[in-house]
């Protein structure tokens, strides 16, 4: 047998630690003293709170004041609109999956099939996968946390496509290459289209090796109290599986995502009955 070595490429010796964490540390330190305040802090204060000299903790506020993550009143200093973005998203995430968690369990409890939870990307236009359950069946899909698909193809990919606002839709395709991952891929924008009223209609999306060979999903919509598209949860299996199965998956798909939705404070008919998305999408596509 070949034996194969790994060789390690020399690099500089590492900095000290205390080098790497300071300055994400004193961000951390600054945002954490204004965030604890009603009515925000001074200069003054901050720099009593955090025992930073004032000058360096200016240059900083300084810099987070131009990203947004604070603002400047009249020289009190508060959290601003993105550092408050930052504090949704982490809440609605640890709210998110914790709902998710007991019904993902049970979903594949039935199926006995990979089941997932996926998202919109928040920095890029993809479908990303934040839980799964992976089946122990000798023939299987793995895909790891973290994973990210295009919109345009797999069930997730399409279901988070169908759930933006119009608009977005079309900035989005106008700006994307529909590449063929294999013969099932839909390259056709008005083929798509349709597809994607069909998915608004019905609250799940079904695919069939639109982005792997003998791979096949289907995904269902999952909502929150403010009739508000979160991401959905999926069944994955080889398509001679979920070919066999698929009638039973998709009314198990259904009533996960339902339930998933409930559990998040969706009231009114599910699906949700609308012909397009309602509200701003939670993603800006860049220029």
């Amino acid at each position: 047998m070949k034996k194969i070595q790994t060789v390690e490429t020399p690099t500089r010796p590492p900095a000290r630690r205390t080098d790497i964490t300071r300055s994400p540390a004193r961000v951390l330190q600054v945002i954490n003293e204004i965030a604890q305040s009603a009515s925000g802090l001074s200069l003054a204060r901050i720099a009593a709170l955090t025992k930073l000299p004032k000058t360096s903790l200016f240059t900083l506020l300084r810099s987070l004041e131009a990203s947004n993550y604070v603002i400047n009143v009249g020289g009190v200093f508060r959290l601003g609109p993105a550092m408050l973005a930052v504090a949704a998203a982490i809440s609605k995430k640890e709210r998110f999956l914790p709902a998710a968690r007991p019904t993902l369990q049970a979903l594949y409890a039935e199926t006995g099939e990979t089941v997932q939870l996926g998202i919109l990307a928040e920095d890029e236009p993809a479908a990303e996968t934040v839980e799964v359950l992976e089946t122990k069946k000798p023939v299987r899909l793995s895909f790891p946390v973290g994973l990210r698909r295009p919109l345009y193809c797999s069930s997730i990919g399409k279901l988070l496509l169908a759930c933006q606002a119009s608009e977005w839709i079309d900035d989005f395709l106008s700006r994307t290459e529909l590449v063929a991952y294999t013969s099932h891929t839909i390259t056709d924008r008005q083929v798509l289209l349709r597809e994607l009223a069909e998915i608004r209609k019905s609250g799940l999306s079904i695919s069939h090796e639109s982005m792997f060979e003998d791979a096949s999903g289907i995904s269902g919509a999952i909502w929150d109290d403010t009739g508000r598209m979160l991401g959905g949860v999926s069944v994955t299996a080889p398509t001679y599986r979920m070919r066999r199965d698929e009638a039973r998956f998709k009314s198990l798909v259904r009533a996960a995502a339902e339930e998933i939705s409930r559990r998040l404070g969706f009231v009114g008919p599910y699906p949700l009955p609308v012909a397009e998305p309602p509200g701003e999408s939670v993603f800006k596509i860049q220029s």
